[in-house]
């Protein structure tokens, strides 16, 4: 990706504050058409980032995504590894932390960050949780609504990421947890050295 000189980018960022919803992605569909069709118009933080690339570079954010780039790691030189929890030890934990994503101080940051964004719109209210603890705090759930509701969001998102990294990672070595236990004199020994 290219730098992006910090005129431009206080430039995109300043008019998406004033922008009204659609305005930015129909600059964008007049300059970069490629990526005007991938993104939503309610995606401002999207759409920025694709005009600070196009403008900064002249070229569309979609060729710099397709090009290809050199590894951050010599291949020859690493060991891939996927430590992958079984569901029937990730599940619980998720539960858990569900859970105590009710607790006061968790309740009272979701609180907070409702107040500082309120017309939701920022990628932090997309934040796991988020939206269902705020209907909680406007009385619309229940607590065990609310907890349900986070488990179902988390555990759907950790299917996501193993599906992903199936698909992704399948040469790398897949280790469950307790191999990952029975491995770690190994793993540290070979990271000394």
């Amino acid at each position: 990706m290219p730098d992006i000189p910090e005129a431009i980018r206080a430039h995109w960022r300043t008019r998406a504050g004033g922008a009204a919803p659609g305005e930015l992605h129909a600059v964008l569909a007049a300059r970069d058409p490629e990526m005007a069709e991938r993104l939503v118009p309610s995606d401002t933080q999207r759409i920025v980032r694709a005009l600070e690339v196009h403008e900064a570079s002249g070229r569309s954010l979609a060729e710099w995504q397709t090009g290809a780039r050199a590894p951050i790691l010599d291949p020859e030189e690493t060991v891939r590894v996927v430590v992958a929890p079984e569901r029937a030890e990730l599940y619980p934990r998720i539960d858990a932390r569900s859970a105590a994503s009710t607790a006061p101080g968790a309740l009272e940051e979701v609180r907070q960050l409702g107040d500082q964004n309120p017309d939701h719109g920022l990628p932090v209210m997309r934040a796991h949780g988020v939206r269902p603890l705020l209907r909680y705090l406007a009385g619309e759930l229940t607590r065990e609504e609310v907890v349900a509701a986070v488990q179902t969001e988390t555990r759907q998102y950790a299917k996501r990421q193993l599906t992903w990294a199936r698909g992704n990672m399948m040469s790398w070595k897949w280790i469950s947890a307790q191999e990952m236990e029975s491995e770690t004199a190994k793993i540290v020994s070979f990271i000394d050295s």
